[in-house]
């Protein structure tokens, strides 16, 4: 075996940027500091010709500080931003959902063109990817899930089976002390 060592292939961040996306998981998840906030992790598709095909953005909306008599009917997340990932993933407009895991599971393997950019988090004193747009994929219809399934997502499993509450884009847990609040 013969390489060398190439510091430019060891992108950790994902490029700012458009990409098409297809969800991979969206759910309900609590920080081990026990702040609820709505999980959606996307796979940048790789049957499409575009950079980084493959890896994971991660988006997170949460729970809003005061929240609205609108934002109550979504346990207090932004109504707002969950119903522009419901148009962008081109779910039924009127559909009734029991719950917030009910959503993600419709969610799930519906494209999306989500739009990127690098911010500096100074709490962490590092640069995260942060999801600035989610719109309707340019590539697909809506997807039924009567319909034929979407081809699997492969997602980062942790090495010990499970996931923990909360990993940030490299895949490391987060402790309370790396969060702003």
């Amino acid at each position: 075996m013969n390489f060398a060592v190439n510091y430019e292939a060891a992108q950790n961040l994902v490029a700012p940027g458009t990409y098409e996306c297809r969800i991979a998981e969206a759910f309900t998840n609590v920080t081990s500091g026990g702040t609820l906030y709505f999980s959606v992790r996307m796979a940048i598709r790789d049957d499409v010709e575009q950079p980084h095909r493959g890896r994971i953005i991660f988006h997170k909306i949460w729970r809003k500080r005061e929240p609205t008599a609108e934002d109550m009917t979504v346990d207090g997340f932004s109504f707002k931003q969950l119903m522009a990932l419901c148009r962008a993933a081109q779910l039924p407009n009127g559909k009734n959902y029991a719950s917030l895991d009910d959503l993600g599971n419709d969610l799930e393997g519906r494209d999306v063109k989500v739009t990127v950019e690098h911010a500096f988090n100074d709490y962490r004193g590092e640069t995260e990817v942060r999801v600035k747009w989610i719109n309707k994929s340019d590539l697909s219809a809506p997807t039924a899930q009567t319909s034929a399934p979407n081809p699997p997502v492969q997602t980062w499993q942790h090495p010990k089976g499970s996931v923990p509450d909360l990993v940030n884009e490299d895949g490391n847990p987060v402790e309370d002390d790396d969060l702003p609040f």
